[in-house]
């Protein structure tokens, strides 16, 4: 559809360019704390910058044999301090105040590296009190050093009366230096937040939360005993997934992505991963747009572990967004969390947003949903078969418990004929139907066994009720009428009571004041 515009608009002799525009000291506030709202972020945001500086480095060859690319987290709850350090290539001396002070000018836009907007640095302003950036290249003596005054900044931006642009901003609030000291490696990257605000829980220097959300978000290597791994690296052969090690000082080990064969809670086992699908989706040329793996399993319901639940998305091997970023494709919004599975994007035209919670919208991103749905709704099926099979389960189970109910009423309560008859007619009408739910229930090779063996089971004690006359009656010293007349009455209840174990006990217990 084009548009015309009007005559007195069309008139070009009036029309000049923009000149020089401000742009005010508040854009900060917005590249900040306006963009990074989960504080949980900032780690995502410097893992991912050293994660490509370890890209680099490895491609110069910098590390020699038995070592790689390494980020330490080193949390100080005394100080209330961060450090987020890396081994990466690092930024040379001369390309270090151009480099760490552009916004919005990172050369990296248009290559394979995770980050490219140039702002990500910028996630740790709004949380602690000065931030430092800390670097030297390889080859170089002297670190550079980079102050931002993140308490100075606040004030700034929140005073009224002065009206100060961006570049005024900056003058008052970051300073630089260049030092030498050897205690720091050849060649490295560093963050340091200083005077850490406490947010909620005190997340930002919880070890905890924080090595289970970088288990989530950060390219890490699957753990070792996760044996679909090799299956899914196999078909990212042709992709650096750029896997780096991450430490956090206090943790036993290295950060793993949370899978491993079983899933379990409060280390008990819930259930176990059975086999891995995988597809590779074509992009809309001869090219590869996404690989995506889901591990099958029970499909017993939502998965307790959060870190595991949905599926996933990540590009670069860093995840975009939270665990429901395709929740619609399924038939029911629910089934989400059901799934374990991921999303690898591997189509450079695919692109996370600014924030990273999703990806900028197009026709690529059209061609990848519009590919993830049916599969999605495949799971969704598994996830249907699997509720009517436990709800078949259940109801197994509900009926074996009333075919045992009634055959020890017959049995054991002193009852009449007619309560006898009709608890028998009961017990036999529930075992043919569990013949039928069994039949036509799909169950696997092990339930169809087991439950087989049950029922089997069921009709010969049924078969040993119909023909057992009374045992050791305790009505038996009462003459005929008063016999008849309490076996009616402990029928009755046994009848009308929902809960056969506290009529049982009722009528021992009246037995017991008769004798």
């Amino acid at each position: 559809m084009t548009y015309e515009v009007s005559e007195k608009t069309a008139k070009s002799d009036s029309w000049r360019t923009l000149s020089k525009p401000t742009i005010g000291k508040d854009i900060l506030e917005l590249l900040s704390s306006s963009m990074y709202i989960d504080p949980l972020t900032i780690y995502r945001e410097y893992i991912q910058n050293a994660a490509d500086s370890i890209d680099e480095a490895r491609s110069q060859g910098l590390y020699g044999q038995g070592s790689d690319g390494k980020v330490k987290i080193h949390l100080d709850l005394n100080s209330r301090s961060i450090r987020i350090q890396d081994n990466g290539i690092g930024v040379r001396k001369e390309n270090f105040e151009s480099q760490l002070g552009t916004f919005g000018g990172s050369l990296k836009r248009g290559t394979s590296n995770r980050g490219f907007r140039g702002v990500g640095r910028l996630a740790g302003l709004g949380y602690c009190q000065s931030l430092i950036f800390r670097t030297r290249a390889a080859g170089e003596s002297l670190v550079s050093e980079m102050l931002w005054d993140c308490r100075k900044i606040k004030q700034l931006l929140q005073a009224t009366e002065s009206q100060w642009s961006l570049e005024d901003l900056l003058s008052q609030v970051v300073t630089i230096r260049h030092i030498g000291d050897d205690e720091f490696p050849t060649h490295f990257f560093e963050v340091e937040m200083c005077g850490v605000i406490r947010h909620k829980s005190d997340v930002l220097l919880n070890h905890r939360t924080i090595y289970d959300f970088l288990s989530e978000v950060a390219p890490v290597p699957f753990h070792p005993d996760f044996s679909f791994g090799p299956d899914i690296l196999s078909e990212l052969e042709d992709v650096s997934v750029g896997d780096v090690s991450i430490e956090i000082e206090g943790e036993p080990l290295p950060v793993y992505r949370p899978f491993r064969d079983s899933i379990e809670i409060n280390d008990q086992r819930y259930d176990h991963y059975r086999n891995i699908e995988i597809h590779k989706l074509p992009a809309l040329d001869d090219g590869t747009a996404a690989m995506v793996w889901f591990l099958h399993h029970s499909y017993k319901g939502s998965i307790p572990d959060k870190r595991l639940r949905g599926v996933r998305v990540r590009c670069g091997n860093i995840q975009i967004g939270d665990s429901d970023l395709f929740l619609d494709s399924f038939a029911e919004p629910r089934f989400n969390s059901w799934t374990v599975g991921e999303v690898h994007v591997l189509d450079l035209r695919l692109v996370p947003n600014g924030r990273r919670d999703h990806f900028e919208m197009g026709v690529h991103f059209d061609n990848l949903a519009n590919q993830i749905t049916p599969l999605l709704r495949n799971i969704s099926s598994r996830c249907r078969k699997s509720s009517a099979t436990r709800n078949r389960l259940r109801e197994l189970s509900t009926l074996e418990a009333n075919v045992l109910d009634k055959l020890n009423a017959v049995i054991n309560s002193p009852i009449d004929k007619r309560s006898r008859y009709l608890f028998l007619n009961q017990a036999e009408a529930s075992i043919v139907r569990m013949r039928s739910n069994l039949a036509s229930g799909n169950f696997d090779e092990s339930a169809e066994s087991e439950w087989t063996l049950r029922i089997d089971t069921l009709e010969s004690k049924f078969a040993a009720a119909r023909s057992v006359r009374k045992i050791n009656d305790p009505l038996e010293s009462f003459s005929a009428m008063k016999r008849n007349a309490y076996e009616r009455v402990f029928g009755l209840i046994l009848e009308c009571s929902e809960n056969q174990e506290a009529a049982r006990k009722l009528i021992d217990r009246i037995v017991a004041e008769l004798n």
